[in-house]
């Protein structure tokens, strides 16, 4: 397995390698570095070979830097891609280099290349915590993995991000929690017909998991409370080995993601990092990425 991490020469970019690795070790996979050389209208601007050529030089030089920050247990590469875009250069290496999810930094959570790439990427797309600040002071940078949330409502889609959520569970050798948000959708969630609901909810997704994957302990299913998402997300126990599973929007086409509303939320308010899965794909995090 491969795991491509769009690297910047930034505090961010440094977020995306940390949990690149994290991942990797999860994972047993390989990190592959990308950074991205964009260019406008189809050239580099100027349109100079020797600044170009400095450019990329300086690009395999803070790559090489970020490379030699992973520690000597993860196998990594690194590769600088020129494009029109950013999003659009990580997207190409992905498909290229055959990576089954793609990993950004926590600074960039509602900048253009994360927004683009929330809203077109083939395969999952994991978004780092800062490491300082934040809603819960950030994730430590070296926490291993011990926890998969799977955050599900009743909403098209739901069966599937529990089932991704399984699997990442079983690759990782971790636990699995659902964390339902089925009183959010309700006109009063303190009503007593949303906590029936809510309760209803819980039973019947212990009842799916223990069909879909038997061979995955669900620890918990936790009822989100709250004044709305951000609220609800903040007020939620989070773990420092945490990692939340989400799907994409129904305007997604299938096999692609589609950042909604709830996940756009979820994302600025999560001290953990956040995976979004394309819609209607059954995912192993074993299989590499078609190039067709």
């Amino acid at each position: 397995m491969k795991i491509l991490v769009g690297y910047t020469h930034t505090a961010g970019g440094g977020d995306a390698v940390r949990l690149g690795v994290r991942l990797a070790r999860a994972l047993d996979a390989t990190l592959e570095l990308v950074m991205v050389l964009t260019s406008e209208r189809g050239a580099l601007v100027p349109r100079d070979a020797g600044y170009t050529q400095h450019v990329r030089t300086a690009a395999e030089s803070w790559l090489a830097e970020a490379a030699g920050t992973v520690p000597d247990d993860v196998r990594v590469g690194t590769h600088v891609e020129q494009a029109d875009s950013a999003a659009g250069g990580l997207l190409s290496a992905s498909r290229r280099l055959g990576t089954t999810l793609i990993v950004v930094g926590g600074r960039e959570r509602t900048g253009s290349v994360a927004n683009s790439l929330l809203h077109a990427s083939r395969v999952p797309v994991a978004v780092a915590p800062t490491t300082a600040g934040g809603a819960g002071g950030g994730t430590p940078a070296e926490a291993p993995l011990t926890r998969v949330t799977a955050a599900v409502g009743l909403r098209p889609g739901a069966e599937e991000v529990m089932r991704a959520a399984a699997a990442a569970a079983a690759r990782t050798g971790t636990d699995l929690r659902v964390l339902s948000l089925v009183p959010l959708d309700a006109k009063d969630p303190a009503a007593p017909e949303a906590a029936a609901t809510a309760n209803e909810h819980a039973e019947r997704v212990r009842g799916f998991l223990e069909a879909a994957a038997p061979e995955v302990a669900v620890t918990d299913v936790a009822v989100a409370t709250g004044r709305g998402i951000e609220d609800a997300v903040r007020r939620a126990e989070w773990q420092p080995g945490d990692l939340v599973v989400v799907g994409s929007s129904r305007l997604a086409s299938r096999g692609r993601i589609f950042l909604g509303s709830t996940a756009g939320k979820m994302l600025r308010a999560l001290p953990v990092p956040l995976v979004i899965v394309p819609r209607e794909t059954e995912l192993t995090f074993d299989d590499e990425e078609t190039t067709a």
